[in-house]
């Protein structure tokens, strides 16, 4: 049966990393998701490594300025 996740932290204990997609989970193409970010950013305090992915066909450096 499908887990529901409520917050990273509820499972963030278990993993050493997190392979998150940008687009629609971080970010909806202009402005952060505060939340996301917060969220990320609590894992990485706690020893995290956080791995960011896309498949949108930008040039990194915008991606990055975003």
């Amino acid at each position: 049966m499908t887990e529901i996740i409520r917050s990273l932290a509820n499972l963030a204990g278990r993993y050493d990393a997190v392979f998150c997609d940008l687009w629609g989970c971080l970010h909806n193409g202009k402005t952060a998701f505060p939340t996301a970010v917060a969220a990320l950013l609590g894992f990485r305090a706690t020893g995290g490594k956080v791995v960011l992915l896309t498949n949108a066909p930008r040039p990194k450096s915008s991606v990055v300025r975003q």
